[in-house]
């Protein structure tokens, strides 16, 4: 504004010489021919002199106007001359965990960000702009609608805290992008966005980025305010938990951390690991040589002292850039006394007459001198398929069928609740199921893997009652498994090649056609050329009906169902003679258990929902979070408890004081939850200022620095899609610099107008008179004589 009104200005000398001009009178005298005589042997001189004098006066209202305008219209945090002139300013702030790191003087860049802003919104002139105030930490979200009120925004930009959140740039773009497109009023639409340009604050998949970054840019001028730090230090646990996928009581385990290391040169030597149980200490070990690529620190553990939900913690002694990501902790389920009901299809005589018997055995063996007791972690219960129906499910962790011919619809739904509450459920195939049923009742509810197509006999070369089926001479087929590379449920086989799991002989299974909605995950297969084909099941399955699977898992809800295309008897295969069917049972076992905790191991954001045993509770329910607040669950009108956001890192208690517990124990009466932060928001090594800009889609884009050590030296300087600029200190002498020079120049010009104001008034004129003078007493003699 004031280099407009300075441009008005300018033009004022002139409009005066102009009317000046216009006033004069021409009236003929005769003594002024000799005055106007000598004017005109000087008028060359006396017109550039004028003109001169009329530049310079000019000059001295623009460099006025122009120092005047140079503090509003060029801040040195705000990186242009023309940053902050009049229209939206859209201020993006990213709040997000990796924000927290210290920088040089003891803050955060969070800190720096929040008074860069706060100097930004100091040089707006009331009445003249609109801010908006965006938070970048997941989810991102609108703290500051449009206003013209700065006194608002400044209180919204001291209020802000930062969050443990990780980074949700996309949404904070497409707000900003809402909000300019909203103002299309206004000719003039700044977006600026602070942030630590680390690699952890990128997406993984970044196109939806680059397309959000893309739309801001077409609407609004785009600035980034880069806060990173070259040599920001970190060492972070990023993982934590237990090798195996399930714990069981009186067993050793290990528990397993994964750590990075950024930066961290010679200040991370002579570092160590402190592992914890229930916050007791377990062991320690040093500091892993690590980099941006997690690496794992495994410790032993003693046997676990007791059942239920258990509390492992890892954490780095002495301090970083970023502390908050020195430790971490996971809740495992420790299994002792572990209730599963086993369904038996067919029963048959003797001992091992059935699938359940079978199944029963090897989950809770008896040992010689335990008086016919089992000693296992495993409590199995063997029921009859008729028992099942409206049987209480409550009281189990995992249901086994064993080869269960028919099952009803009703019973069918049930199961799926255990499951999507939990629960966890097993299926074992046998001569009774029935594919029919099978596919209208469980395949309905969703606990199949997919349709179950046909009945593969190897035997007899027959598939189901297909009459154009192919006859194969061989006696059956083995699994497709390899001991030097088997999928993680099947672990404990890892180079084991006599385990028996590769030759065990299987006669009969059903071809299942997965459905790959269901994210169905392939745990072993049948080995592929020993299976005939007939031209109905060509297209069925996987390799045209050849390598079927074997054994598939899927979650549903909340739990997890494990599917055996097989028997587990004698009935269909030769496992249950071999070394590896006991093994193979409890590995399954644990794979559908193992998986019942991860409700109680949240990420900050996430939503934590109790599963529905906690409902039955009548009494209150309260979460308890990491500094020891209170917050009592609130139920529906069905009595479901309330789903709450975790916004902190760290151990919260789900606690009640009912006597209705599962167990009725106080163990069972406060249940530990483990909230961890987003590893992403560990990794703060520096993106190039050129790749940051690609990965967002900002072109072009200014960058700006506030601080003299970031780095900009890996900005190439002939970047057409970059401006570089220099830190807070340089800036600021410059612009100091520049406002002497300005003060300078008009104390010149000043000076230029004074002086050849003085000689244009007692010298051009006068001289002209002096000499008309000299002319007037020359010309007397002449004249007096001619009388």
């Amino acid at each position: 504004m004031f280099l407009i009104a300075g441009g008005l200005l300018v033009s004022l000398p002139i409009v005066i010489h102009l009317l000046n001009r216009r006033r004069h009178k021409t009236v003929e005298w005769a003594a002024m021919r000799y005055l106007l005589a000598a004017v005109r042997q000087n008028r060359r001189r006396m017109q550039f002199e004028s003109w001169l004098l009329l530049l310079l006066r000019c000059l001295a209202i623009g460099l006025l106007a122009f120092a005047m305008a140079r503090p509003l219209g060029c801040g040195s945090n705000a990186g242009g001359a023309d940053a902050l002139v009049e229209g939206l300013h859209v201020l993006v702030i990213d709040d997000s965990l990796s924000m927290r790191q210290r920088a040089g003087d003891g803050s955060t860049l969070l800190q720096e960000s929040l008074r860069d802003a706060g100097e930004l919104l100091d040089r707006l002139e009331p009445g003249r702009h609109r801010v908006a105030i965006i938070r970048a930490g997941a989810p991102a979200r609108m703290i500051l609608e449009p206003t013209s009120d700065l006194e608002v925004a400044r209180r919204s930009v001291s209020r802000i805290e930062a969050t443990f959140d990780g980074n949700d740039l996309v949404g904070a773009l497409r707000l900003a992008e809402a909000s300019a497109r909203a103002a299309a009023d206004m000719p003039n639409r700044s977006v600026h966005l602070w942030t630590d340009r680390s690699r952890g604050s990128l997406p993984t998949e970044s196109a939806a980025l680059r397309e959000a970054g893309r739309a801001v840019g077409d609407v609004a001028r785009v600035r980034v305010i880069d806060m990173g730090r070259a040599d920001a230090s970190n060492r972070a646990v990023v993982g934590v938990g237990v090798s195996e996928p399930m714990v069981k009581l009186g067993f050793p385990a290990e528990l397993a951390a994964d750590v990075i290391e950024i930066n961290a040169g010679d200040a991370g030597s002579g570092r160590s690991m402190i592992y914890q149980v229930d916050g007791r200490e377990v062991g320690r070990s040093s500091f892993p040589e690590a980099g941006s690529t997690p690496v794992r620190r495994l410790m032993a553990l003693s046997d676990v002292s007791r059942s239920g939900p258990v509390v492992v913690s890892a954490a780095i002694d002495g301090t970083d850039d970023l502390p908050e990501d020195d430790s971490r902790s996971s809740v495992i389920d420790v299994a002792g006394g572990l209730a599963v009901l086993i369904v038996e299809g067919r029963s048959g005589g003797g001992a091992l007459g059935g699938s359940g018997a079978f199944l029963r055995i090897a989950l809770a063996p008896t040992v010689e001198g335990s008086g016919g007791r089992a000693t296992s972690y495993v409590a199995p219960e063997v029921i009859s398929d008729a028992e099942l129906t409206g049987r209480a499910l409550a009281g189990y962790r995992v249901v086994m069928l064993a080869g269960v011919g028919v099952i009803d619809l009703e019973t069918a739904r049930q199961l799926a609740r255990f499951v999507e509450e939990g629960g966890s459920l097993v299926m074992f195939m046998g001569e009774p199921v029935r594919g029919e049923v099978y596919n209208q009742t469980l395949g309905a509810v969703g606990l199949l893997p997919g349709e179950l197509v046909t009945r593969v006999d190897a035997l007899t070369g027959q598939t189901g009652s297909d009459e154009h089926a192919t006859a194969d001479a061989t006696a059956g087929t083995t699994f497709d498994f390899d001991p030097r590379s088997p999928h993680p449920v099947l672990a404990a086989f890892a180079n084991y090649p006599r385990s028996g799991l590769d030759a065990a002989t299987i006669s009969t299974w059903w071809r299942i056609a997965i459905d790959e909605k269901k994210n169905v995950d392939r745990i072993l297969s049948f080995k592929s050329g020993s299976v005939m084909k007939s031209a109905r099941d060509a297209d069925v399955g996987a390799d045209g009906g050849s390598g079927d699977a074997a054994i598939m898992m899927h979650r549903l809800g909340a739990g997890r169902v494990m599917t055996v295309a097989t028997s587990a008897d004698a009935e269909w295969s030769t496992l249950v003679a071999r070394p590896a069917y006991v093994t193979l049972v409890h590995e399954l076992l644990g794979a559908v258990v193992g998986q019942a905790s991860d409700w109680m191991n949240r990420r900050v954001g996430e939503t934590l929902r109790l599963p529905q045993q906690w409902s039955g509770i009548a009494g209150e329910i309260r979460l308890v979070d990491p500094q020891g607040a209170r917050r009592v669950l609130a139920r529906d009108a069905e009595g479901r408890l309330e789903a709450v956001r975790v916004d902190r890192p760290g151990v919260w208690v789900i606690e009640t004081d009912a006597n209705d517990t599962a167990e009725g124990t106080e163990a069972s009466k406060r249940m530990p939850v483990a909230v961890v932060i987003d590893p992403r928001e560990s990794d703060l090594a520096l993106v190039d200022r050129s790749g940051y800009a690609e990965a967002v889609g900002l072109s072009p884009v200014e960058w700006t620095t506030i601080r003299a050590e970031v780095d900009g030296s890996n900005q190439p300087a002939d970047d057409a899609s970059t401006a570089s600029s220099t830190g807070s200190e340089a800036s600021n002498a410059g612009e100091k610099e520049w406002t002497w020079g300005v003060l300078f120049a008009l104390l010149l010009v000043l000076l230029g107008e004074t002086f050849l104001a003085e000689r244009s008034s007692r010298g051009a004129i006068p001289g002209a008179v002096n000499r008309a003078n000299r002319s007037v007493r020359e010309a007397r003699p002449s004249i007096g004589g001619g009388r």
